[in-house]
């Protein structure tokens, strides 16, 4: 194999010592060959173009996927923390009303009476909707379950137990959007009942399902016979 003078770059025989076109000394007249000038460039580019490739990191459109699938997961779990969870329970209830703002003064329960036969405790819709928010009771021989009713700010109505069970109070009232403990100042959403503050948060009014039959709210007996505190 011919070797190459690395200062005029022309070939010259395998084991000559001296360039014999510009007489330069050839630093391999021991017979180790060498690759012509231009070819080591040639390599020289690309060994530096697959060093790069291989030490630069993953391929530019893998980073592009990458980095649309973390924004697409940083945006979902913002939209998780920034929207309000839901109550399944509060979400199968009708809807009775338009959106519906409450009062930041304070709103009280009013005290009615339902009726009871044929297994339904029933009250007026149109009860609920004029007190706006209402307490009633079922007794059941010796046996009294506190009973509530509103209409949630989407429209929904909204029936549940009358009962904060860690402190036992009956009684609530609305403050905006929010209902309120009585007794402990416990607070939760009116929407879907989630706790806001205090300590009995967790325990917020069990919801009852009902049902809108013409003006009638109906109660099944066997649903609310049958609850037992979670406290």
């Amino acid at each position: 194999m011919a070797n190459f003078c690395n200062k005029c770059g022309k070939p010259a025989k395998t084991n000559a010592r001296f360039c014999p076109h510009c007489g330069a000394r050839l630093s391999q007249g021991s017979g180790q060959s060498h690759s012509h000038p231009a070819n080591g460039i040639y390599d020289k580019n690309k060994r530096e173009r697959v060093m790069k490739n291989e030490g630069g990191g993953m391929p530019r459109y893998v980073m592009v996927i990458f980095g649309a699938a973390i924004v697409a997961v940083i945006g979902v779990l913002l939209s998780s923390i920034l929207s309000s969870p839901t109550n399944s329970a509060i979400e199968s209830q009708p809807v009775v009303s338009n959106d519906i703002s409450y009062s930041n003064t304070g709103l009280q329960m009013v005290d009615v009476s339902p009726k009871v036969a044929n297994g339904k405790i029933t009250l007026p819709l149109d009860l609920v909707k004029k007190n706006e928010f209402v307490a009633f009771r079922y007794t059941d021989g010796s046996r009294t379950v506190p009973l509530l009713a509103y209409i949630a700010p989407d429209g929904k109505l909204v029936t549940a137990v009358s009962l904060c069970e860690p402190c036992r109070s009956t009684r609530f009232h609305i403050v905006g959007d929010n209902i309120v403990c009585n007794t402990c100042g416990t607070t939760w959403k009116l929407q879907n009942l989630e706790a806001v503050s205090g300590a009995c948060g967790t325990y917020p009014p069990q919801v009852i399902p009902s049902r809108v039959v013409g003006n009638t709210i109906q109660i099944d007996v066997k649903t609310v016979s049958s609850w037992q505190p979670r406290a």
